[in-house]
């Protein structure tokens, strides 16, 4: 494996089908340096399984030279949580902004979600939502926001994000710029939202202006287009958005991660070959591919060629994977081993 192939290696983040390190994403592992990892409910049986598949996941990059994985999960509370009972569960941002203490409710998902993720190996939580519920809309969010107050949103995600973080589990404020108020389901189709940019700037930035400022380690892109800003291209492929606005402007310096590019508003639109270099131009530090090997490779083998031919796409390539290694380094990720004993405790209640 040369070095370029190791480099963008940690700017990919992957799914693989089952509970277990199957031989096609060790294969990906090992051949082309995949660095980085998401987890569904279809690779989790119960705590000390899914441990031990985090530690198999950091033991085959070891094997292979490589840094330890960042390891994500979808673990909102409420709609969308991916760790079912023994895992404590939460009824997500909409139950925690209902709360009669929002904050402390805000501070307690934290805590125990960034312990229990600790305990099994988990290090990225794709979390919180800083997207805005916007009333009377079929809203595609529904239940997963803290309400449709800008400030309301933004404190009680920045709660999260320090709470998570200070655990050692990088958090993770999503879908920039914002796709509270579409009623197209990007997992379906490619939403089109007309809300000009000096609104967005009023309102659905300024939930990720203050996950900046709490040093949120990551931010996730939405497969939404506004015109205003880029009339052809979805934010996850827009340099307008995720270097003009969301890098030069607000100043995020933290890892840009695209949301999953096999969604239908990104297949029904584009090749996946065209999304994977364009999502890197654009300032897409680590590129998510949630499903199918094939796909995984395509668009790896893409990107590595792009970047060969193209001095722009090389510089973009050493600027992320700087990132990528920083934030790993930042957050400390080797602390969080595998600890048998400790786990049968936590869970035996």
């Amino acid at each position: 494996m040369n070095d370029l192939v190791k480099a963008l290696g940690q700017l990919f983040m992957i799914g693989f089908p089952g509970a277990d390190l199957d031989t096609e994403t060790q294969e990906l592992i090992h051949r082309y340096g995949i660095g980085n990892f998401i987890l569904f409910r279809r690779n989790v049986a119960d705590p000390l399984q899914l441990a031990r598949l985090c530690l198999d996941l950091k033991n085959a990059c070891r094997d292979r030279g490589l840094p330890l994985p960042l390891i994500s999960i979808d673990q909102e509370g409420g709609p969308v949580a991916r760790l079912k009972p023994p895992f404590t569960q939460f009824s997500g941002a909409a139950g925690i902004a209902k709360a009669a203490d929002p904050a402390a409710e805000a501070r307690r998902f934290a805590d125990i979600t960034a312990r229990e993720l600790n305990l099994v190996g988990c290090n990225m939580n794709f979390a919180p939502v800083m997207d805005l519920d916007v009333p009377r809309t079929d809203r595609v969010m529904e239940g997963r926001t803290f309400g449709s107050d800008p400030e309301l949103v933004g404190r009680l995600g920045g709660i999260v994000i320090e709470g998570l973080q200070k655990e050692g589990i990088l958090a993770t404020a999503k879908h920039f710029p914002g796709i509270g108020g579409v009623k197209l389901d990007p997992h379906q189709d490619l939403p089109v939202m007309d809300t000009p940019l000096s609104e967005l700037e009023k309102r659905e930035l300024v939930p990720f202006q203050r996950a900046i400022a709490a040093r949120v380690a990551a931010i996730m892109t939405a497969h939404v287009i506004y015109p205003s800003v880029d009339p052809d291209l979805p934010a996850t492929l827009s340099r307008n958005f995720l270097t003009d606005i969301l890098r030069h402007k607000m100043g995020f310096d933290g890892l840009v991660i695209s949301d999953d590019l096999e969604m239908g508003a990104i297949e029904r639109h584009f090749s996946l070959e065209e999304s994977a270099a364009l999502s890197l131009m654009a300032g897409v530090d680590i590129i998510l591919i949630c499903h199918e090997k094939e796909k995984i490779v395509r668009a790896f083998e893409t990107v590595r060629t792009f970047v060969e031919k193209d001095k722009e796409g090389r510089m973009r390539l050493e600027e992320s994977l700087q990132r990528v290694l920083a934030v790993k380094e930042r957050c400390s990720i080797t602390r969080n081993e595998f600890n048998e004993a400790a786990i049968k405790e936590y869970f035996k209640r």
